[in-house]
Parts: C-alpha cells; structure tokens; sequence
C-alpha cells in the first residue's frame, strides 16, 4: 500500500501496454446518462441515502441528498466535516469513513 499521498503509477494494459483507466469518474467529467438517470430514479425511491465523504458542493451529485430529502427519505451523511443542510430528517456522522462506517453498520444490525 503505497505512503498516505504518495504517487503510484496506475496499472498497464497486458495487449497493448497502455496506462488503465480506474472506474471512477474525475472531477469536471459527467456520468455516464444512464448512470445518472439510474441514481435519480434510485434516490427518488429511497427510504434512506447513505452520502458518504462528499463536500456537497459539487453539483449535480451535491443535489442528492435534497432529492432524497424531497421525496421523504432520511439521510445520513458520513464526512470529516459537517456538510449537513439542516433538515429534521438528516443525521450528520463526523469521522474518517473507515472509521464511522462499520460502528454505522453494526449500529443498524443491531436494530435489525
């Protein structure tokens, strides 16, 4: 694992020797159409979003956990800052994600 911010090269193509593309979408780049409309149709559907370590600033994704709200659900966001709008159905955990997220899960499974 290589040292916390350290620079490592991404992994070669095994045909054609080319640097490998990670599936993640950069900042500044759009999702793909279907992807977008799938996660809208998910998060209008929800009863819960889980919005985890995001600033909540970078549009369009910033405008899900408002989607969420707006169609009932409650939100729990997980970020080293509080990014929480302010809503009565909106729970803010600060901490590392690899911290918060498994006392979250062991918290709900124990409410099972």
């Amino acid at each position: 694992m290589p040292e916390e911010g350290a620079l490592i090269e991404p992994p070669r193509c095994q045909r054609c020797n080319g640097k490998m593309r990670p599936a993640v979408v950069w900042y500044g780049e759009d999702l793909p159409p279907s992807s977008w409309k799938a996660a809208v149709l998910l998060v209008k559907d929800c009863d819960l979003m889980i919005s985890v370590g995001t600033s909540g600033i970078v549009m369009p994704a910033a405008g899900l956990p408002d989607l969420a709200l707006a169609s009932g659900a409650s939100v729990i966001h997980v970020n080293k800052a509080d990014v929480a709008m302010g809503d009565q159905k909106e729970l803010m955990l600060i901490g590392a994600a690899a911290e918060v997220l498994p006392m979250l899960l062991e918290e709900l499974s124990d409410d099972g």
